[in-house]
Formats: structure tokens, C-alpha cells, sequence
């Protein structure tokens, strides 16, 4: 049972952090789209589409563990839920909740609302960071006679720095890259033109993704995305795919590697883990996460041209 339930909160939780478009690998996906082809995401469509995609990658890996793998719940089917007067939200946990909440607003507007307003195209013109800039100066004046308010110095003590850094750089990498003065992807279009010439969309979608999704088993999948994404791009372009619908699926389908310990964090955690779970259990979850994903991302093809 510990075993099951140490892989589970992982998984979904890996996934879930994806949602929203100014989280984790979603944020670089949206960058790297941005800086290569272009095109602005509707925030609205990405979050449904990936919304659905984790809710049913969980049921479906939720139902290989009842049916397949059978744990003793038995432990835990009487456990004491916590009194509902503990679970009460703080002052500062309800501003903070607010902010969140009007954070999506702003980047979900831009989609909602007619493109020929004003209003759509200002917001749209400030993407993620410009909303995420304003409720922090916010949520700093309301604060400003409160002595306990988190400071910025604390909060920039956890930050993930190397990855702010690393984000820093894509975009003039990747114009960089997709200069076509370099040359670096008209070479690479040139060799793998004969694999993918005149494939349709959706096969070249998929089969794009599981490439990319076996080598990011063995590699960790930031650097996967920032190797991989221009150049599907560039095929997406030429083969008529919409290359929305492809910021979407990678976004979902390169996030999760659990196959071996060198795929990601998570997946180091899990093999490590020894005392809890057993090498040959992590390997066979990482296996079935793996086609789960891969079906999972099949099915929000369609989803995602759907919406789009």
C-alpha cells in the first residue's frame, strides 16, 4: 500500500502541476511556441484540454491499481478525517487564494473575450508575466502595515533560480536557432525530411511525441523539450499541423518520465526510495505511466483540434 500510494501522489501530482499554463514544463512549452512560431496560446483551451488529459490519465492508472494490482486498503478505510473548524483558511491564505484566482482570470479573458477589443489585446500583448507582476504589487500594498507579510527576500531564498535562468535564455536561443541565417534547422529539416515527408498531421504528432517521450526516459525532460520542440515545430509548420495542438500534447506528454531513474527528479525520488519500493515495482509503474501517457495523449489529439 505505501508503495502505491508514494507513486500515485507523485504521478498526479507531476501532472496536475502542469495545468494551468504559468506552471512547470507548461510555462517553458509556452515559451518555446512563443519564441519559435510565433503564435499565442488560448490559455482557456490549454487548461481544459489538460485538465481533461490528467483527469483521465488518473482514472486510468487508478484502475490498474484496483484491478491489477489489488493493495490492502484495509489500513486506511477507517482513518479519522480532519475536523472541518482545523481546515479554516487564514486572512492572508484567503488574499493569497484571491490573487490565484484573479491571476487565471487574467489569462483566461484574452480567450474569452471578442479579439477585436481593446481589452483582449492588451491583455493578450501582457501574456503571463504581466498580470503575475501586477497582483504581486497588490498583494504587497494590502500588506504594507502588515508585519508578518512573507518579504520578496524570503520568498527569493526558495525560488528555483537555475530554472528562472535557464528560462532567461530560451528565447534568445531559440531565435537564435530559428534564424534562418544559422542554418541549424534547414540542415535538420534536410535529414529528417525523408522520415516525416508528406506524413499526415496526426500520425506525425504522435509518432513525434513518442519519440521524444522514450527519450526523455533516459535523459531529463527539461533538456528533452529545449532539444526537441524547435524541431517539431518546424515539421508542424511544413506537414500542416497546428502547432498549438502540439505546445498542448508536449506539455502533458514530455512532463512525466518515470521509467528509469534517470528520466526526472520524481523518478529519481521513486527509485531511490528503496525502503518503500521495491526496484522492480518502480520500473513496472514507470512502464505503465509510460503507455498511459502515450494513450492519454492519443486521445487528446482530437481533443485538442476540437477546441482549437
Amino acid at each position: 500500500m505505501p508503495k502505491v500510494m508514494i507513486i500515485a501522489i507523485i504521478y498526479i501530482s507531476l501532472m496536475a502541476g502542469n495545468i494551468l499554463p504559468f506552471m512547470g514544463s507548461s510555462l517553458l512549452v509556452v515559451g518555446l511556441q512563443q519564441a519559435y512560431v510565433g503564435l499565442s496560446m488560448n490559455y482557456v483551451v490549454f487548461t481544459v484540454v489538460q485538465l481533461i488529459m490528467v483527469l483521465t490519465a488518473s482514472l486510468l492508472y487508478f484502475a490498474f491499481i484496483r484491478f491489477v494490482i489489488r493493495p490492502d486498503v484495509s489500513k486506511v478505510a477507517n482513518c479519522k478525517v480532519a475536523n472541518a473548524a482545523e481546515l479554516k483558511m487564514t486572512g492572508q491564505q484567503k488574499l493569497v487564494f484571491a490573487l490565484l484566482v484573479a491571476l487565471i482570470v487574467f489569462l483566461f479573458l484574452p480567450g474569452i473575450l471578442p479579439k477585436d477589443l481593446v481589452l483582449t489585446q492588451v491583455l493578450a500583448s501582457l501574456d503571463i508575466a504581466g498580470p503575475l507582476a501586477a497582483l504581486f504589487v497588490v498583494y504587497y500594498v494590502v500588506n504594507l502595515r502588515n508585519p508578518d507579510v512573507i518579504s520578496f527576500n524570503e520568498i527569493a531564498k526558495d525560488l528555483n533560480w537555475s530554472l528562472i535562468l535557464m528560462f532567461a535564455t530560451v528565447t534568445p536561443l531559440a531565435n537564435a536557432v530559428s534564424n534562418p541565417e544559422s542554418g541549424i534547422l534547414t540542415y535538420l529539416s534536410s535529414i529528417l525530411s525523408v522520415v516525416f515527408h508528406d506524413m499526415p498531421p496526426a500520425l506525425f504528432v504522435v509518432m513525434v511525441l513518442f519519440i521524444a517521450s522514450i527519450i526523455t526516459q533516459f535523459c531529463n525532460n527539461v533538456a528533452v523539450v529545449l532539444m526537441v520542440m524547435p524541431i517539431m515545430y518546424t515539421f508542424a509548420i511544413q506537414l500542416g499541423a497546428n502547432p498549438l495542438v502540439l505546445s498542448i500534447l508536449a506539455a502533458f506528454n514530455l512532463n512525466v518520465a518515470f521509467c528509469t531513474p534517470a528520466a526526472s527528479g520524481p523518478a529519481a525520488m521513486i527509485f531511490s526510495n528503496k525502503e518503500w519500493i521495491p526496484t522492480k515495482d518502480a520500473y513496472l509503474h514507470g512502464m505503465v505511466i509510460f503507455v498511459i501517457n502515450m494513450v492519454v495523449t492519443i486521445i487528446g489529439f482530437p481533443l485538442a483540434e476540437m477546441f482549437l
